[in-house]
């Protein structure tokens, strides 16, 4: 007996996209002009993807002439594994009743069942591109100072979902300056 079924949420997809927010808005100084006594500052963009010189290719419009805009983020999902220490039991359920507005109680009275999700552990690592030492150590001071080692994000609105809120880690820096692009 064959099985026809098809789900696809974009959950992982979601949690990326808050893991990016994370760090968007984020600037570097490159100094003052001659126009101005102002220190200049520039946004850093970050972007979904693994780093590696046919990528970097690509974004240069396929000619060595033209170089990647530093500095830069990248985000990269490592892994996904599973995290049996963050269950509460195999096929647990939560049931949870509400009265939704304008309804009157007790006919109005809804319950909602749902079965707890497999919880799993997402690796992501976050690359820094810049263009000289200075800028590096100033994208990560402005990284150390957001965690603390972890922060929280919120992936949904949804009144009900187990999963709206998930904790990011900072697990740990390694700090390589010798990477080619």
């Amino acid at each position: 007996m064959a099985m026809n079924y098809f789900y696809y949420d974009q959950q992982i997809k979601k949690y990326l996209t808050q893991f990016m927010a994370i760090f968007a808005g984020m600037q570097v100084s490159i100094g003052k002009n001659d126009s101005s006594d102002e220190e200049q500052l520039i946004s850093v963009p970050i972007q979904y993807g693994n780093k590696d010189r046919v990528v970097a290719h690509i974004l240069g419009d396929h000619t060595q002439n033209k170089p990647l805009r530093l500095p830069m983020l990248s985000a990269y999902v490592n892994g996904i594994n599973m995290s049996p220490e963050m269950r509460k039991g195999v096929g647990q359920t939560k049931r949870q009743s509400y009265l939704p507005r304008g309804e009157i109680f007790p006919d109005g009275v809804t319950t909602v069942h749902q079965l707890m999700p497999v919880p799993y552990t997402l690796s992501v690592e976050l690359a820094m591109y810049a263009s000289n030492t200075d800028q590096h150590f100033q994208m990560m001071e402005q990284i150390l100072m957001v965690f603390d080692p972890t922060i929280q994000i919120q992936t949904s609105d949804a009144l009900f979902d187990w999963t709206k809120l998930t904790t990011v880690t900072l697990d740990g820096i390694n700090f390589d300056q010798h990477q080619e692009i």
